[in-house]
């Protein structure tokens, strides 16, 4: 067993310990704190893969030693950064009574903060609307401290959905909604053109959303303006999210934005199952997103990586790649991890590994349509060593999806090949690897390429999946003419390369393979 340090901020460090396991250690372990002779400060046992210590001192030696069954395993030093100054939002004003709106008092003490200081929450309930970062500091929300939202909607501010430059005629995008540039709220934590920040803790941001506030209109057809979220952040670089629990967001979660450089660690998201839009993280025109050792239970897709719909691709966005995500619980919700629909600018180099999901409806889903554009290209992606149960099927990849006004036109759902043009986007190579599934329902997998251009390649390799004797039928993807199925195999349409190898299935009705549009061999 190794360990692998993955953060450090003045007064928490945040490790990943290296083995075989998937989320939860087989074991307990024993994880002590020592200081820089060697005397241990303090100790904790620990069944998580990923772990977090708070509490240290700034700016000082220590070594963290793990032991199994009283044997160390490994020792490793590291040292806290140095902060300058802690303010204590309690001396600006802020009052944690769950009454008293404290925005404005810690506004001031980010405001007033200075460079590589911290921002310090401390235990207590603080209503706030949206609050907004600046560069180069810490914001600790500590233990039995939480940032409650403000149910008065009337009190967040607005974000414009497009700001000009008028001396080149250029636009930014400030606001934004599932894809467009859109006039929304403020969220809660807002780090807009900011970079070099860390936010983290033990404590809780509470989106304090019901259906009689931010779910009520869930589509803002009365308001025209999009629901905020819990984080967000827009053209911003260096953000780390750490240790927090978000709950009951007002829609996605966390949401960064034009942004690079962001990493996600040990966090837990938890939304009702029946909210709506309340997906766990959605990177989206973003490059360098690392998601590790996330637990996820909430009403839609666990993760949806991004990257715009066809004016961002022409005008405004570049593409999302680079992602990281490993060792995170998926539970509950849409799908484990969803790339699109929104994805015209593109989305390039993903690796999802070592994750559990539990209870999603889907596994891997991709989700595009015509539509999208020529730059909305998927390529590179690679799920490897996931286990699932109770997933009703761990496979999709939609052409067709029906999302948008216009989704159910014959120009997004027909099978016929229509011309390639400007509007057409691709898949390029998928691989999925190392896989076991059980108590599935629908089928293995569900995968449309379109007519007029194919997915180039699709490869799995050491699968097993096990259906649940008692599936009901029901229809695997979300697009038009699709008929209901149940312990059914791979159903693939339009695929020039599929490849298969050491595939192993139990308590399947049918063929394993289902198979229409393939061009190149298949190897069983």
């Amino acid at each position: 067993m190794n360990l692998k340090i993955l953060e450090i901020t003045s007064s928490c460090i945040i490790f990943e310990l290296i083995t075989n396991d998937i989320f939860f250690l087989d074991a307990e372990l024993e994880i002590q704190l020592l200081d820089n002779k060697e005397k241990i400060i303090k100790s904790k046992y620990s069944k998580n893969v990923v772990n977090s210590l708070y509490n240290l001192n700034s700016n000082f030696s220590y070594k963290i030693r793990i032991l199994s069954k009283g044997k160390q395993v490994c020792l490793e030093s590291f040292k806290t950064l140095e902060n300058t100054y802690t303010l204590d939002v309690r001396d600006f004003g802020a009052i944690g009574n769950s009454k008293t709106n404290s925005t404005a008092a810690i506004q001031a003490a980010i405001c007033s903060c200075p460079k590589n200081g911290k921002i310090l929450i401390p235990e207590g309930r603080y209503v706030v609307n949206s609050l907004f970062l600046k560069s180069d500091i810490e914001f600790e929300i500590c233990e039995n401290a939480t940032l409650i939202a403000d149910k008065n909607i009337s009190n967040y501010p607005i974000f414009p959905d497009l700001i000009e430059n008028y001396a080149n005629k250029k636009y930014q995008s400030l606001g934004s909604w599932e894809g467009n540039p859109y006039k929304s709220y403020c969220s809660v934590i807002n780090a807009i053109n900011i970079e070099n920040v860390k936010i983290y803790g033990k404590g809780i941001i509470d989106g304090n959303s019901s259906v009689k506030t931010w779910w009520k209109d869930p589509k803002h057809k009365e308001t025209h303006i999009a629901r905020p979220r819990l984080f967000f952040s827009n053209n911003s670089n260096h953000i780390l999210i750490e240790g927090i629990t978000f709950k009951n967001s007002p829609s996605w979660t966390i949401h960064p934005y034009l942004s690079d450089n962001i990493k996600i660690i040990n966090v837990k998201i938890v939304n009702p199952k029946d909210s709506p839009n309340t997906d766990g993280i959605d990177p989206d025109c973003c490059t360098n997103i690392s998601i590790i050792g996330v637990y996820f239970s909430l009403g839609d897709d666990c993760i949806a990586i991004k990257s715009g719909k066809i004016f961002m691709a022409q005008n405004l966005g570049k593409p999302t790649k680079s992602i990281t995500i490993r060792q995170c619980h998926m539970k509950d919700g849409h799908a484990g991890v969803t790339l699109g629909s929104e994805l015209a600018c593109g989305i390039f180099n993903v690796i999802v590994k070592d994750c559990l999901f539990i209870d999603t409806d889907r596994g891997l889903r991709i989700k595009t349509r015509r539509g999208r554009g020529n730059k909305a290209i998927i390529d590179n992606i690679e799920f490897n060593n996931i286990k699932m149960n109770n997933v009703k099927i761990p496979f999709v990849i939609n052409s067709y999806y029906f999302c948008d006004i216009d989704g159910h036109s014959s120009y997004v759902q027909t099978r016929k090949k229509l011309p390639i043009d400007f509007r057409t986007p691709s898949i390029g190579k998928l691989k999925f690897k190392n896989i076991a599934a059980t108590n599935c329902h629908l089928a293995i997998a569900s995968i449309e390429g379109l007519s007029e251009k194919p997915i180039e390649e699709v490869a799995f390799s050491n699968i097993n999946i096990s259906f649940d004797k008692m599936a009901k039928a029901e229809i695997p993807i979300m697009s038009d003419g699709i008929e209901k199925v149940c312990r059914s195999g791979f159903i693939i349409n339009n695929v020039k390369k599929f490849k298969t190898e050491k595939i192993k299935v139990s308590n399947n009705v049918g063929p394993i393979l289902i198979l229409n549009g393939i061009e190149g061999k298949i190897n069983e």
